[in-house]
């Protein structure tokens, strides 16, 4: 009898232990996301429509955190801190080439200038004594962080013409908000205006004009875009299949014309600012290009990168197609369109 009852016992006890381990897997994996400057970056809008997704909750949740700069996201995918984070041109290429990282381009996330869409304006106020490009010598520049996508533009550009940075001009950091404030206030001499704070700056009557935008000095330009850790790919590819299926179809919802109106909303309410601050320019000609299926401009990318190499910025060449992982957002599209 005592010995049906031990056995009854060990019975059990296995029991709850196989159970708490399904249980344990049956947790959704808690992925954790950076974002830079929104709502240029459509990233974080994404998932403010989880009610429109069919994992979210179930297989994955997600975590947001604003980063200032694309060099700090690196710096958390380094310290594996970050899972999937938005990335400039010139993070990737640094990460690759000297840190020997594992990073994957997931999808699109901002692209300057293309089919006649808005460029970055770098901008002086009316009266400045700067008329032209060369004029900066001896001037100050804000960017908003060290080694981001913005301090690249305009190193690239200024090169060009023989300028080098803290040689021939200062580079400082100001966050994009306080841009246009830095520059009113003459605490700089130039600033990029990003939108949506050169809309911003238009509306405030803040009068200044345009130097030279990034588009002249680089091309087409591919900001920005969703990467993530290759690692982290690898280990868990069920949840990282409903994850960008998830984010593919919260991505096409933004840049529906038919939500257009409710985007504003969302748009206004996750920023804190008026719907009317975003009505007349957001996600049209007057921004940024988005590709509607977020797929990034990989020949651009490479020609980007081709041009931190030439000016000396790299340790080594890098074909970036190597470091794509565009197959997860075309079995995302395949998903959709059979009705996962």
């Amino acid at each position: 009898m005592v010995r049906i009852q031990r056995i009854g016992v060990i019975f059990f006890v296995v029991v709850f232990i196989l159970a708490a381990g399904l249980a344990a897997q049956a947790e959704p994996l808690k992925i954790r996301v950076g974002w830079v400057t929104t709502p240029s970056n459509p990233l974080p809008l994404v998932w403010q429509k989880t009610d429109i997704m069919k994992y979210y909750g179930k297989t994955y949740t997600v975590e947001l955190t604003a980063f200032k700069g694309t060099p700090l996201v690196m710096q958390a995918f380094a310290a594996k801190a970050l899972d999937v984070g938005t990335l400039s041109y010139a993070a990737l290429a640094n990460a690759i080439t000297r840190q020997n990282m594992d990073l994957r381009i997931l999808a699109d996330g901002v692209q300057d200038g293309p089919g006649g869409h808005f460029t970055t304006q770098y901008v002086v106020l009316a009266d400045s004594p700067i008329k032209k490009a060369q004029d900066l010598k001896g001037k100050t520049i804000a960017t908003n962080a060290q080694g981001a996508a913005l301090h690249l533009a305009h190193r690239v550009f200024l090169g060009k013409l023989g300028m080098k940075d803290q040689r021939d001009y200062t580079t400082v950091e100001v966050s994009f908000p306080a841009m246009a404030t830095f520059l009113k206030e003459r605490k700089v001499d130039v600033v990029p205006l990003i939108m949506p704070f050169y809309a911003l700056a238009k509306k405030s009557g803040l009068n200044f004009r345009t130097i030279f935008t990034v588009r002249e000095g680089q091309g087409d330009l591919q900001i920005s875009f969703t990467a993530a850790r290759g690692d982290f790919l690898d280990q868990n590819q069920a949840a990282v299949r409903d994850f960008m299926t998830d984010y593919l179809r919260g991505h096409r919802w933004l840049f529906d014309p038919k939500n257009r109106s409710e985007m504003l909303e969302l748009v206004a309410k996750f920023t804190k600012r008026p719907v009317k601050a975003y009505e007349d320019w957001l996600y049209t000609k007057e921004d940024y290009y988005h590709d509607p299926n977020g797929i990034p401009n990989m020949k651009a990318l490479q020609n980007n990168i081709n041009q931190l190499f030439d000016l000396g910025e790299l340790p080594a060449k890098l074909d970036v197609s190597k470091h794509a992982a565009l197959s997860l957002l075309d079995m995302a599209a395949k998903r959709i369109a059979a009705g996962e």
